[in-house]
């Protein structure tokens, strides 16, 4: 499984690529910020995508429908400290959203549920 991890916060980045790797999901990407993200998600596709709202440039919104238009199969596990209200998870089952600060056994716990 492919995975993208798109947030500024390095520190951020870190500790969801940890999980990820506990989760058992290797092949890891990142990205820093939108742009950058989209460069990754045109060069080749990702089965689990996570994503923060807030970034400089674009921003997780912009990026997100972005996913949705290129392949709405991805899983989005949307990651931020913001209100997540713009996310319509009740419509998209492939869309979750966790509000940051979450520990790690939550953030498991959701893999698991999206992934099975």
């Amino acid at each position: 499984m492919r995975a993208l991890v798109i947030d500024d916060s390095k520190f951020s980045r870190t500790i969801i690529i940890k999980d990820l790797q506990r989760f058992g999901i290797t092949d890891i990407s990142e990205a820093a910020n939108g742009l950058e993200a989209i460069q990754k998600i045109d060069s080749g596709s990702y089965e689990l995508i996570t994503l923060d709202l807030i970034m400089p440039g674009m921003n997780g919104i912009e990026v997100l429908k972005y996913i949705k238009q290129k392949d709405a199969s991805t899983r989005v596990i949307v990651c931020s400290s913001s209100d997540c209200s713009e996310i319509d998870t009740e419509a998209d089952s492939r869309v979750r959203c966790l509000k940051k600060p979450f520990t790690s056994d939550k953030f498991m716990r959701l893999l698991s549920s999206q992934l099975g």
